[in-house]
């Protein structure tokens, strides 16, 4: 249902004298519907893991979900620069191999794998010559 007819049956339920439906405020507010997904999900991973939103908790997700957000920001800018680059997941997904297989040498070692990477793929993809598929 688009946003125009939710707004209109909302003012006819209005001028009948009667609220909308619950169904048709959370068709005109999808945001509402998403922010109680998130409460009863912060709820349940609070009960099933009690120290989930304590500080030590907190803090773990952030560090889990930081790389992610990274990437995403990235991928982000890239799209909005005109330019397309799928690899980043392999990109990702090599230096995270590279750090676990090579754990004594250290993360430095991973990252130089990803930047090694990153500056031979950077330029071709930018110059349009390699299909960034």
């Amino acid at each position: 249902m688009s946003e125009t007819q939710v707004s209109i049956a909302g003012q006819a339920a209005d001028a009948a004298g009667s609220k909308p439906s619950l169904t048709r405020r959370l068709a005109a507010k999808p945001q509402i519907a998403l922010m109680g997904v998130l409460v009863v999900l912060v709820a349940v991973t609070s009960v099933v893991e009690p120290a989930y939103l304590s500080v030590a908790g907190l803090r773990n997700s952030l560090i889990w979900a930081i790389p992610i957000g990274i990437l995403a920001a990235g991928q982000t800018v890239l799209m909005l620069t005109g330019g397309i680059d799928l690899s980043i997941a392999m990109i990702a997904t090599a230096a995270a191999y590279v750090t676990a297989n090579q754990s004594a040498n250290g993360t430095a070692f991973a990252i130089a794998v990803g930047w090694s990477w990153v500056s031979l793929r950077g330029p071709s993809t930018a110059s349009g010559s390699v299909c960034s598929g």
